[in-house]
């Protein structure tokens, strides 16, 4: 069993932990808060955009636009896949970085046999798939803390030049999805090439209505949908960064706040066996100091061993402690102590070094 010093440094040491944790989960909450209040900032903006979108898609049947090109005589051995991985940039928020990179594997499978290249945001799933045989792309370096949307712009630029130079036939991006506190989704979504029934699904447009004549696109309505489909390629990956980015603190605070339940449980065990050990080690220190500092229980012991020898007891010796002495009645009116306590006293007496309990004064 530790001793009691021991014991009071590691709890010491929980302590600082403790603090720690805590401090940890105050921040991610303060995060997480900051996040989803900028997100809601811009989202009016891109209403309008989703808004711009529905008109053209539900008046016009034939939109014509790189973004659907799907590429269907490519060879399948030819193609190249491109999956934009959002994983964290600091560890200790419980398994949400596992679950992104293990999500990537299971999409790598299921990829035909072709090219696939790793695009990273985020310096854990970096970490991790530098040490597979996977394709990295050292140049994109992105991180995910503090999402905006210029970052957004830069990236959703980067996959958009990359796809109509048909570097990349196929885009996905592969993030956390909060749908609560507590539950947290890893999800993955083809961003390019789209399909026009999945956006107009997507957009909730059920049915082509008629040509309006009071709705003028100008030029044309296939110019206005080039521009507003990359606005609306920026807000899809500005909405997956804030994702994963809220979805990475509130893993987070999850894993700080039961690290802290879990220190103060550690604390609770380890005070109950400090204060049992210390008041074992105190009730052991009265016992030592109790034997060592009465000398007349040696000398008590010796008189009762000589006690053994002689059928009667003699007059008190002049060796004998003062506190010890017998009276000087005469020796046939005094009781002999019995044997077996003669016995018993004698077998102490022989050992050197001994933890007695303190004699019972008779009454």
């Amino acid at each position: 069993m530790p001793k009691t010093g021991e014991i009071k440094a590691r709890m010491n040491s929980i302590q600082q932990i403790q603090k720690v944790t805590n401090a940890m989960k105050v921040v991610s909450a303060s995060k997480l808060k900051r996040a989803r209040n900028q997100l809601n900032e811009v989202s009016p903006f891109f209403v309008d955009i989703e808004e711009v979108l529905t008109e053209i898609l539900s008046h016009s049947a034939d939109i014509q636009n790189p973004v659907f090109d799907r590429r269907p005589k490519k060879d399948p051995a030819e193609r190249t896949a491109a999956i934009l991985v959002m994983t964290g940039d600091k560890g200790l928020s419980g398994g949400y970085d596992a679950n992104v990179c293990k999500k990537v594997e299971e999409l790598i499978k299921e990829q035909p046999d072709g090219n696939i290249e790793v695009l990273i945001c985020g310096r854990m799933g970096r970490e991790y798939f530098r040490k597979t045989k996977h394709k990295v792309n050292e140049d994109f370096i992105h991180p995910l803390r503090n999402p905006t949307l210029f970052r957004a712009r830069e990236i959703g630029e980067f996959l958009w030049e990359r796809f109509t130079d048909e570097t990349y036939d196929d885009v996905y991006i592969v993030y956390t999805k909060m749908k609560s506190a507590i539950s947290l989704q890893p999800t993955v979504l083809k961003l390019l090439p789209m399909s026009i029934t999945g956006l107009r699904h997507e957009l909730g447009i059920e049915e082509i209505l008629p040509a309006d004549d009071m709705m003028n696109f100008e030029p044309s309505a296939d110019a206005v949908f080039a521009v507003m489909v990359k606005k609306y390629m920026t807000w899809v990956t500005y909405n997956c960064l804030v994702e994963s980015f809220t979805s990475e603190q509130s893993a987070r605070m999850t894993a700080m706040e039961n690290a802290t339940d879990n220190a103060e449980e550690m604390l609770e065990k380890l005070n109950l066996d400090y204060n049992r050990d210390h008041a074992g080690d105190h009730r052991d220190r009265r016992w030592c100091i109790y034997v060592i500092n009465n000398r007349r229980i040696h000398s008590w012991l010796r008189i009762l061993d000589m006690s053994q020898k002689s059928s009667a007891l003699s007059s008190t010796s002049s060796s004998t402690p003062a506190s010890f002495r017998r009276s000087t009645t005469p020796s046939s009116s005094r009781t002999a102590m019995p044997l077996s306590r003669q016995r018993s006293c004698s077998t102490w007496a022989n050992r050197p070094f001994a933890v007695l309990p303190c004699p019972r004064q008779r009454a």
